[in-house]
């Protein structure tokens, strides 16, 4: 569940109200009755073209911000007061449902998680990150999550770029976007089925030679959209 931007700007009732349709639909996704129970909460975020993580932890009442870029200014320049209000809609939910963590929650301290894979120089995947993050984070940083994520650090000791980061982060890519068009949730989840089959029927010469023009094709299609 996202919280766009222009959904921040609005006032609080609208935010809460844009908030709980999405919580009630992912819950009944789910099949969960209430959020009474659930012990972390993760809502991804899209500030200004840039994906980042936030985890409210209700057990522990701890709320982190985990972002894939390596820091690079105060958290009030950085995020310009987006997570407060986010914690503060959160909060505001937490309110409208009865639950017993609200004040906790409204109070808790915003840490922004010191990550060691954290990257300078990738603008590109900080969707493929903050899915890896939601995928392996369960509320607590610790040497374990550090090790499930599994993502080796983007620079070596001298601060030269090594590119065995990017390498996983693509890997991760292809591995989500197979899950996601292969989906029961995907009403076009057959005509990708069939494209598969068709591209397993062909040579290993023309496999190569699709993969040696994937880069045009691309940017052909975006020229169609």
């Amino acid at each position: 569940m996202t919280q766009l931007p222009h959904q921040y700007e609005k006032d609080l009732q609208t935010r809460i109200g844009f908030f709980k349709e999405k919580m009630d639909k992912h819950l009944e996704t789910q099949r969960l009755r209430s959020i009474v129970g659930v012990d972390v909460v993760l809502i991804p975020i899209i500030n200004t073209k840039h994906f980042y993580l936030m985890a409210f932890n209700l057990k522990t009442h701890q709320t982190f911000v985990i972002d894939n870029m390596g820091t690079r200014g105060s958290f009030k320049f950085i995020y310009k007061g987006w997570p407060e209000k986010m914690r503060e809609t959160f909060a505001s939910y937490l309110a409208l449902v009865d639950h017993p963590d609200l004040s906790k929650v409204n109070t808790s301290t915003l840490t922004r998680v010191d990550i060691p894979w954290a990257s300078k120089s990738n603008h590109i995947d900080y969707g493929v990150f903050m899915m890896r993050h939601m995928e392996t984070f369960k509320g607590c940083v610790t040497k374990e999550w550090f090790a499930d994520c599994g993502l080796s650090d983007e620079v070596d000791a001298r601060g030269k770029v090594i590119g065995k980061q990017k390498a996983e982060l693509n890997d991760l890519r292809r591995k989500y976007v197979a899950k996601m068009l292969l989906n029961e949730i995907n009403l076009t989840k057959e005509d990708f089925v069939q494209v598969m089959m068709e591209y397993d029927s062909l040579s290993a010469d023309s496999k190569m030679g699709l993969e040696n023009t994937t880069s045009s094709r691309i940017i052909e299609r975006l020229k169609l959209c």
